[in-house]
């Protein structure tokens, strides 16, 4: 039985976040490293995606419950790398 309404999983604005989760530590790997100008590169691309999964999420009536639980998730991961890698 396909899941419908806030119980989806498999949603395009849900792979954004799934991909921006996936790009913290990558993120936080350039920065520790000295690598500043991929780093912001990777900052500016997850930012764009979080606006792009959310507009995504509200125009195509794609707002999951794991999107809420995985958005805030991945901004607070990247709030915490880059604190973790500016201080290193």
């Amino acid at each position: 039985m396909a899941r419908k309404g806030l119980d989806r999983i498999w949603t395009i604005p849900n792979a954004i976040s799934f991909i921006r989760l996936l790009m913290v530590p990558v993120f936080l790997w350039l920065l520790v490293t000295g690598n500043d100008v991929p780093a912001l590169v990777v900052l500016i691309i997850a930012t764009t995606s979080d606006f792009i999964d959310g507009f995504i999420a509200r125009q195509f009536d794609q707002v999951t419950r794991l999107g809420m639980y995985l958005d805030p998730l991945s901004d607070r991961l990247f709030i915490a790398a880059s604190v973790i890698g500016l201080a290193a």
